[in-house]
């Protein structure tokens, strides 16, 4: 292994030898430059060739794609977004302040702030959880009950009192996430909060204190239905609260809690046959009206299903609904019910986006090339839903401009994914154009609410992986790749990041600093050139990369019950060749690195 300022042998002559059409030696710098006196030439020849800097057409550009492609499922998806060990590790004594906590502000609530936390949801979150509920006016009806039976302990402690209290306190929960800190300081003072989690009284709203309350709400809404015994009781509310609750960062803050509510979920979508909503010429009108929301619970879950689907959640229902792109006309046959017959409800809409995502993610995770006719096929769909999304009247109401914002930054999503794939396997200059446009699109959403005052819709958890995502990758990107495009689109995510890092600090730090850490590669693959190898993946970013996805994909592949599990043995876990068939000068550049940049201590997978 050779720094790139000692001479090397390159693979074509310079640019010097090739104008004076004379024959080049190729060591760098080359036998007829030294006698020219022109070695600065041929050495900035050698580098051009190296660096490639805006050329789309990268010798290593496939490479580092296909890795990315790994790297982002494995290291930030799961590693990030899945992970319990980023979250609080529970302690005996900390499940005592739990119900502490939960008891707290079930009593520090009052009857005003409770209605105003539901008038926020309403008039600006209806989105997230509209489909989730009956009937949005019959939440005020529940809620005074709530009250009135706060003073009767026999009727508060019954089934259906309990878990219409549930659905209440995730929408309280929504709120007190969502809520502008100005609004939620005319709400709540922020002493109260801080009484219970700080020494002192905190006399000002921040992010943090927000953070703190919220994890105070869901905690007290999942009480709610720990007191139900809902894994007794099989309840449809348990669908509708957890529904809520998703819709915010709780299964990112709790994954295991969070899998397990989802699961039960699972179970209870399967034994009230939610799928089950074709309509019937011999349907009474009440049953039509049930048969609705079975459909908008069973979309909303198929989305949340797929969101959440990985090696920690390995069982689901949303392969239930089969691909869109095998439905000829749509209307094929199913026993039960065509899940994509319905074109006239939001949730059906965000769930065929979703299920393009779907068909879609499995050549990222698998790295395998999709063929056209799959490319040509979720084209159309897209073109089709982007008219039904453009259709949208974002005037008509706050919700409608909330359907119009999800629907399309998940629409967007979707282009870019595919544009990826054409980058990749197919035209790389229209891919590459492609992929620009809509990273710049994605980001121009984000801003267009800040701009528009709704800025608390870029709070929603799908924005924040979104962004990490096309962050990782432009990232990733510019160590090969010095465009001045690819460097300002980098930019811009990483301001809109930096601008996002109050949705929780606990999955944004490990981000940011996976990140930083894959900035730091950029070096490495600048100034070192392995000489005694063709393989572009001989090379130890590549390599530093590759461990980096065998550790995740280990820990998750290797997973056994403790009493099984030697606690005190731990492997090196190195993916790709052996470290004796490297040179100590290699592996010496992978061991300073991760030495440097621990991903474990990162992501906390080690004590």
């Amino acid at each position: 292994m050779l720094p790139q300022s000692r001479p090397v042998k390159s693979k074509n002559p310079c640019s010097v030898c090739t104008r004076r059409k004379v024959k080049c030696d190729r060591l760098v710098p080359c036998s007829n430059c030294v006698k020219r006196g022109e070695e600065v030439h041929c050495i900035a020849s050698y580098r051009t060739k190296l660096d490639k800097a805006g050329d789309i057409l990268s010798e290593s550009k496939q490479e580092f794609l296909t890795t990315w492609q790994a790297y982002d499922y494995w290291v930030f998806e799961i590693g990030v977004f899945q992970n319990d060990a980023l979250s609080k590790k529970h302690t005996v004594d900390d499940w005592c302040f739990d119900e502490k906590e939960s008891n707290y502000w079930r009593d520090e609530l009052d009857m005003d702030t409770s209605f105003k936390l539901l008038d926020f949801a309403i008039e600006n979150l209806g989105s997230l959880f509209f489909g989730c509920v009956s009937d949005v006016g019959e939440l005020y009806f529940k809620l005074e009950e709530y009250w009135a039976r706060l003073n009767d302990e026999q009727v508060a402690l019954t089934t259906d009192g309990l878990f219409s209290s549930a659905i209440l306190w995730s929408i309280f929960t929504l709120s007190i996430f969502y809520m502008p800190l100005e609004l939620l300081e005319k709400l709540l003072p922020p002493e109260r909060v801080s009484r219970l989690y700080y020494s002192s009284l905190e006399q000002a709203w921040t992010d943090q204190l927000r953070i703190d309350l919220f994890k105070g709400f869901y905690r007290t809404t999942v009480g709610q239905l720990k007191k139900v015994d809902f894994l007794k009781n099989p309840g449809v509310e348990t669908i509708q609260t957890y529904l809520i609750l998703a819709a915010t960062p709780f299964p990112a803050f709790e994954p295991s809690l969070a899998n397990s509510l989802l699961t039960q979920c699972l179970h209870l979508a399967k034994y009230w046959r939610l799928d089950q909503f074709r309509p019937l010429v011999t349907d009474t009108p009440d049953l039509r009206l049930t048969k609705v929301i079975c459909e908008k619970l069973w979309y909303r879950l198929c989305v949340q299903d797929f969101w959440q689907s990985g090696p920690n959640k390995p069982l689901s229902i949303h392969e239930d609904n089969v691909s869109l792109l095998n439905h000829a006309a749509y209307l094929m046959d199913r026993p039960n019910v065509d899940v994509y017959q319905s074109e006239d409800t939001f949730e059906a809409l965000v769930w065929k986006i979703v299920s393009l995502d779907r068909d879609l993610e499995k050549y990222f995770i698998t790295g395998t090339k999709a063929p056209l006719k799959t490319i040509d096929a979720v084209q159309r769909q897209i073109d089709i839903f982007s008219q039904k999304v453009s259709s949208t009247d974002a005037q008509a109401s706050t919700t409608a401009k909330c359907d119009k914002f999800l629907a399309g930054f998940l629409l967007n999503l979707v282009s870019w994914k595919l544009s990826n794939l054409i980058f990749m396997y197919y035209d790389q200059r229209t891919g590459v154009a492609r992929l620009n446009h809509y990273t710049t699109v994605l980001v121009a959403q984000v801003l267009q609410n800040i701009k528009n005052k709704v800025d608390f819709y870029n709070r929603m958890p799908v924005v924040l992986r979104i962004i990490t995502k096309l962050l990782t990758f432009h990232t990733l990107c510019n160590i090969y790749d010095d465009s001045a495009t690819n460097e300002q689109l980098a930019f811009d995510l990483s301001e809109i990041f930096t601008g996002l890092e109050e949705v929780s600090s606990s999955l944004t730090i490990p981000a940011s600093r996976l990140i930083d850490r894959m900035r730091n590669l950029k070096t490495i693959w600048r100034n070192v050139r392995v000489v005694d190898s063709e393989d572009p993946l001989n090379h130890p970013v590549f390599k530093i990369l590759q461990n980096d996805i065998a550790l995740l994909r280990n820990s998750c592949a290797k997973r056994l019950p403790a009493f099984s599990v030697n606690p005190h043995s731990k492997d090196k876990l190195i993916n790709g060749m052996e470290q004796g068939e490297q040179s100590r000068e290699f592996m010496q550049i992978v061991a300073d690195f991760e030495e440097s940049y621990p991903l474990e201590k990162i992501l906390s997978l080690s004590g």
